[in-house]
């Protein structure tokens, strides 16, 4: 009886430590939402984007686009990154393209209040990360939030 016993609770755990591996192996995983605003009221903000998640670009592509609502908390930090444009006798190709990444940048922290006065101004895309899994949430806290804002010559 004793031999039976452990044998099946051996085959019990068997089943339920393959059933657990299998559920967590598959699991995607985001920490990123990148999109834009379509509106912000109160500490909430809808966004229409896509999760970022990394070695999945098929689930990045337009067709994947996801509405969510993002909570801004007394802990978020919002970064605001302005991009100063060149003038156009700057530009030193003659079909007037430049790469942003050689552009000059600053970078500093922003307010929920400021990063409404600069969607006041343009429309806006955020990039939204948080310490943990977002994947398929339809709203979640945000521990981070990035802006770009371009400053015209």
């Amino acid at each position: 009886m004793n031999k039976a016993v452990l044998i099946v609770i051996v085959v019990l755990v068997l089943i339920i430590g393959v059933f657990l591996l299998l559920s967590f192996k598959d699991k995607i995983r985001a920490y990123e939402f990148a999109g834009r605003i379509e509106s912000i009221e109160g500490n909430q903000i809808s966004m229409a984007g896509f999760f970022v998640v990394k070695d999945r670009p098929d689930l990045s592509g337009a067709n994947q686009e996801k509405k969510v609502i993002v909570e801004v908390s007394d802990r978020t930090k919002i970064i605001k990154e302005t991009i100063r444009l060149p003038r156009p006798e700057e530009i030193k190709d003659p079909n007037g393209i430049f790469r942003v990444d050689d552009l000059k940048k600053e970078n500093r922290e922003a307010t929920l209040d400021e990063l409404k006065s600069d969607l006041a101004k343009s429309d806006i895309g955020l990039r939204v990360s948080s310490s943990i899994n977002i994947y398929g949430r339809a709203n979640f806290i945000a521990d981070q939030i990035s802006y770009r804002v371009p400053i015209e010559p």
